[in-house]
């Protein structure tokens, strides 16, 4: 299956506005029916996190139905790739590290531009939600939707038409659109330019979402140790930079993940030449 740019652009589109249009069809048909009287508020539910986790998967199935023509098997996924014990150690390492490395650049960022109050308020509501709702929500609702999404239809299209490189710059690119402020995009880029990588190079779906969770699930780590970062997990009203040496472990966990990865291909090697493939 093959996807140029503009077909690519559609499709998230497509897959960004679906939800929007089944909250408006879903609200209207609950108005008609109950006549506002409705035991349960179909509009009301929908924007709760357990509405929006259910809203997340059907959206991504009706929007991957409607561009594959109910035809999935086109997309070719595949979870495991040619992923080993290195490659997962190495995602897991590097992607810490790139968390933490891009939290500063976000502090950089919003000194050119702060973060209004409105998504100020948006963060803090998802920052604050229950543990467990949080886990399910972000740490794996989010990954599996926006990975199977990104990576395995627009990411793999792009790449069966163009050259890896350009898949990956322009997927990453659309993965900091679709998130439609200018403060997430720069993590989605980045990130998306990391965890496209991955995906292209492992054909590992599965090693895409582990990436995406650790990258959005690293904070609850801190949050459970109680460890205190200014700058990272600790927000003033003026922008801080958190501590230099912080970042520096972040460089350090990146490294120690690229190294990971190149013995993840020498493993694939090496294996290949025994006729064994570790999957």
């Amino acid at each position: 299956m093959q996807i140029s740019f503009l077909r690519a652009i559609w499709y998230c589109v497509i897959w960004v506005f679906l939800p929007v249009a089944i909250i408006f069809v879903l609200a209207a048909g609950s108005a008609v029916i109950s006549s506002g009287s409705a035991v349960i508020n179909i509009e009301k539910f929908i924007r709760t996190p357990w509405g929006e986790i259910v809203l997340s998967y059907v959206g991504v199935y009706l929007a991957i139905t409607i561009i594959t023509r109910n035809n999935w098997a086109r997309m070719q996924l595949n979870l495991k790739g040619r992923a080993n014990k290195f490659w997962v150690l190495g995602t897991i390492a590097f992607t810490i590290g790139l968390h933490i490395f891009v939290s500063e650049i976000d502090n950089i960022l919003q000194i050119f531009f702060p973060m209004s109050g409105y998504w100020q308020e948006i963060f803090r509501d998802i920052s604050e939600l229950p543990l467990g709702l949080y886990i399910l929500l972000v740490v794996i609702t989010a990954p599996v939707v926006e990975e199977l999404f990104m990576r395995g239809l627009v990411a793999k299209g792009l790449a069966n038409k163009y050259s890896k490189r350009t898949a990956i710059i322009f997927t990453a690119l659309l993965f900091g659109a679709v998130h439609m402020n200018i403060w997430q995009f720069t993590t989605a880029f980045v990130g998306g330019l990391f965890i496209t990588w991955l995906y292209l190079t492992t054909d590992a779906l599965l090693l895409a979402i582990l990436a995406h969770a650790v990258h959005n699930g690293t904070d609850i780590i801190f949050d459970v140790f109680g460890w205190q970062v200014p700058g990272y997990n600790v927000m003033y009203e003026t922008t801080v930079h958190q501590p230099w040496w912080f970042t520096a472990i972040g460089v350090l966990f990146m490294v120690v993940g690229a190294y990971l990865f190149k013995r993840g291909k020498r493993k694939k090697h090496l294996d290949s030449d025994h006729s064994f493939i570790i999957e």
